[in-house]
């Protein structure tokens, strides 16, 4: 909880959306991602939010990665689209990682090594 406020807190700082601070952000957003997609009520819509929020600050796969394992682990007819969408999305940007320096602080490719290529 307090470390959601603190996030929260500075995603609302005007700095936190400045190009030198994008890894910080993202860092925000896929932190706070996480701790939706954890939660026992899943918001899926909330999660991928965050998640969308945290693609857009850094061109990484991570955040499209965990909304996609969270649709898995809550399957439902009405997230297959999601599934194609977001598989194809995240097999587009794979490639793009290694040029997104400021933003591989964050990274963690052994969380995505099983994703299908």
């Amino acid at each position: 909880l307090l470390a959601k406020d603190l996030f929260d807190r500075f995603l609302k700082l005007e700095f936190a959306n400045m190009r030198q601070f994008a890894y910080l952000k993202y860092g925000a957003l896929l932190s706070l991602g996480h701790m939706c997609l954890s939660e026992a009520e899943l918001n899926l819509d909330e999660c991928r939010r965050l998640m969308e929020g945290a693609h857009e600050a850094c061109p990484r796969v991570e955040p499209l990665f965990h909304v996609l394992e969270a649709i898995v682990k809550h399957p439902s007819p009405q997230f297959k689209p999601l599934v194609d969408a977001y598989s194809s999305r995240a097999q587009e940007i794979l490639h793009l990682e290694q040029s997104t320096g400021e933003c591989s602080l964050y990274s963690n490719p052994a969380a995505y090594a099983e994703f299908p290529q």
